[in-house]
């Protein structure tokens, strides 16, 4: 029991034996018998890790073959399981280095390379010249004249002289032309599919040179496309709602403005406020209706008036001393008597009218108040006009050209949109498509990994070898230098996958002449690492000149151009979801406004010399738009400031000869006014005459009646003397009961 093994070295030692195999399981590869010479051409130099080759080194043994020697490993030999997994390994990776220099594939771009080299030998400077003056010619529309160009496939370069690319707009004259273009580029990326200009150099650069021919190219071959822009971003959409609010303050500002200095408008606006017509067309109906009531009531009133009067005046003319006896003074004071009762009663119906008209003449009464109080108002309405008129108010010329300042912003913007969506469009869709195929090796090199984990073969370790990095795109201007006649510019980086070339693009320039100076600078950033935004532009230039006729933007009277001498700045920066920021300023010194004449003569006078006296300007601009928050402008200028005050100034002296006229404006309302109430005035004029001949009436009978009463009085007084003389006392009784009746 002493000797006996432990159970577990036992199963340790029943283990390795059993792993044991043949030699005779290798692959065919490794079973096979090589000189010395083949065993190394086809064994040991397919083999690149030193562990693998000392290792088969150590297998393969030396044996007499019919009496020459080779080397074989001994096919009783028995190895592991481990050791025959290493070599079938090793016999694969033998058959998969057949060398690192394909020969077919070497034979067949040398075939091409000689192909490709005898064809441009004939053809390339023709082909190429014809190529980039096709291209000009689609982008600008233009001829582009190219005296030759050099192509150099082997020698890497390509040369072009003096291209000059002609305005579509003024066929007589160049956009630009230059005299060389030298372009250094990489055959063996060219090889490889890729354009990589290592170098440009563009020299002998003029800008807006003369023509000796036309560079209108023929109406067939202007190939005219025309593109349906799309609203993606929803710019348009606010553009067209806020530039027709500034339209419409801009006209409304300038309307307003203008009309206060405008007589015409003045008494328009005054004839327009009146509420005497109305008013007096009101009264008049209402006046007339009356009238008609009691038209009629005069005439019968005086006829019985005149009738009563006939009678009444022969008795009151009775001369008591024609009476010679009591009966005669008896008969006359009956008669008076009478007369006097029927006077009661011609009295009596002429108080009965009065009365029954008294309600309509107090209606007649508050009728011609109201129509005095409305003519009251619309005269000092004429007095307020005009006060306006005849004095300036410098609040009215605030904001009169602010709107107009945003519509020509606003005009713009709509029109060069276009041109920076296209650039957002470019490069966000190269920024997009870096971060796609970021995401799709990042997955890639996951499931790799991961394959790896799960297939990990155990091999020994091998040697690490480093490759320099590939950055060059399948599109690449490593540099580019362009320089002429007071210009200088470069850019560098220009490339179509900014992520692998690791760089933005970035360009700078400046162009100088005699008077001016610009200096501007790009940078586009699609790189999916970079925080920066996808564009970013600036631009300064001074001794410009500018010229911006608002009237085109908006048409109504007295919107000015603008013509002067500018200095510019301004920053743009621009993101992938069209988003973009615009801050600019303009200072303009000198500068000249000019306007057509407007409508009036005075507002113009004003007008015109205001603007005339304004010498210099500075208008800035800030612009922002962003789908979610839309577009927001905010002009700053200091043109309505100082127009306010030319204005003002110009206003002081033009008082004299505006209240003149504003004086006359008034004489000419108040007869008008006068005129509208006319025909009311002229009814409650008529009801007032009613009023008249029933008084007129009244008093007639009054008076007559008062005749009568003291013809009476003095009849009374005759009878009683006539009593006292002549008859006694049977006279005096026989006319007692007269005299009681009538006393």
């Amino acid at each position: 029991m002493a000797d006996k093994k432990p159970k577990t070295e036992e199963k340790t030692l029943a283990k390795k034996e059993a792993v044991k195999v043949s030699a005779k399981k290798l692959p065919g590869l490794l079973k096979k018998k090589y000189t010395q010479k083949q065993f190394e051409k086809k064994i040991l130099k397919k083999l690149y890790i030193q562990d693998d080759i000392t290792y088969v080194k150590s297998l393969f043994k030396k044996e007499n073959v019919k009496g020459s020697e080779k080397l074989a490993i001994p096919m009783d030999m028995e190895l592991t399981k481990k050791e025959v997994k290493r070599l079938k390994i090793i016999a694969k990776s033998i058959k998969k280095n057949k060398g690192r220099v394909k020969v077919g594939s070497f034979v067949a771009v040398a075939a091409v390379i000689a192909l490709v080299g005898i064809s441009v030998t004939f053809f390339k400077n023709q082909l190429v010249k014809y190529a980039i003056k096709n291209a000009m010619q689609n982008v600008f529309a233009a001829k582009c004249d190219i005296d030759s160009v050099r192509v150099e496939i082997f020698g890497a370069q390509l040369k072009v002289n003096h291209l000059a690319q002609a305005n579509k707009d003024e066929p007589m004259k160049n956009i630009f032309e230059f005299e060389k273009l030298d372009l250094n580029f990489n055959l063996a990326q060219l090889l490889r599919g890729r354009f990589d200009a290592e170098n440009i150099e563009i020299t002998g650069v003029a800008l807006g040179t003369e023509r000796k021919t036309s560079g209108a190219l023929p109406a067939k071959a202007v190939k005219q496309k025309v593109e349906e822009v799309k609203d993606e971003s929803g710019f348009y959409s606010a553009l067209r709602d806020k530039s027709g609010t500034a339209l419409d303050t801009a006209k409304d500002n300038l309307t307003a403005a203008f009309a206060a200095y405008n007589p015409k408008n003045v008494a328009d606006d005054i004839k327009e406020n009146f509420k005497t017509a109305e008013k007096a067309k009101e009264v008049e109906a209402e006046v007339k209706a009356i009238v008609d009531t009691w038209k009629a009531k005069p005439a019968e009133i005086e006829a019985q008036v005149k009738s009563f009067q006939s009678s009444a005046q022969t008795l009151a003319s009775i001369n008591v001393n024609n009476l010679k006896t009591p009966a005669q003074i008896q008969d006359a004071i009956s008669k008076i008597t009478s007369a006097i009762e029927d006077g009661k009663k011609v009295k009596s119906n002429v108080e009965n009218v009065s009365n029954s008209i008294k309600g309509d003449s107090d209606k007649v009464k508050r009728l011609s108040d109201e129509l005095s109080k409305t003519v009251a108002e619309d005269k000092a309405l004429i007095s307020e006009k005009v006060g306006m008129y005849t004095s300036f108010n410098a609040d009215t010329a605030k904001g009169i050209l602010s709107g107009c300042l945003d519509s020509v912003a606003y005009e713009t913007l709509g029109k060069y949109y276009p041109y920076l969506k296209k650039a957002v469009d470019y490069a966000g869709g190269m920024k997009n498509a870096n971060a796609a195929d970021s995401a799709s090796k990042e997955n890639t090199d996951k499931k790799a990994k991961k394959a790896k984990n799960k297939t990990s073969t155990g091999r020994l370790a091998g040697r690490d070898v480093y490759w320099k990095k590939d950055n060059v795109p399948k599109f690449l201007i490593e540099r580019l230098a362009a320089s002429g006649l007071g210009l200088e510019a470069t850019a560098t980086d220009i490339s179509s996958d900014m992520d692998k070339r690791g760089a933005p693009m970035v360009a700078k320039g400046s162009y100088t002449t005699e008077k001016q100076v610009h200096r501007a600078g790009l940078t586009i950033d699609a790189r999916t690492s970079s925080s920066a935004p996808l564009i970013t532009g600036n631009y300064s230039g001074n001794n410009y000149p500018f010229t911006m006729d608002m009237s085109k933007a908006v048409s109504a009277d007295g919107v000015p151009s603008l013509e002067g001498i500018t200095t510019i700045t301004g920053t743009l920066t621009a993101d992938a979801d069209y988003s973009f920021g615009i801050d600019g300023k303009l200072g303009m010194k000198p500068v000249k406004l000019t306007s057509a004449p407007l409508p009036n003569e005075t507002a113009d006078k004003l007008y015109q010399g205001a603007i005339a006296s304004i010498k210099d300007l500075t208008v800035g601009a800030k612009v922002g738009f962003s789908p979610v928050k839309g577009l927001d402008l905010n002009i700053s200028s200091d043109l309505d400031k100082k127009l306010m005050q030319a204005m003002q100034s110009m206003a002081s002296t033009m008082m004299g000869e505006a209240s003149a006229k504003a004086m006359a404006k008034v004489k000419e309302q108040q007869a008008k006014i006068d005129e509208m109430s006319g025909g009311a005035m002229s009814k409650i004029t008529e009801f007032a005459g009613i009023n008249t001949s029933l008084n007129n009436s009244t008093n007639k009978v009054n008076s007559m009646n008062d005749q009568l009463e003291a013809k009476k009085k003095e009849l009374a007084g005759a009878l009683a003397n006539a009593g006292k003389n002549a008859a006694g006392d049977a006279v005096k009784n026989a006319l007692g009961g007269g005299l009681k009746k009538l006393f």
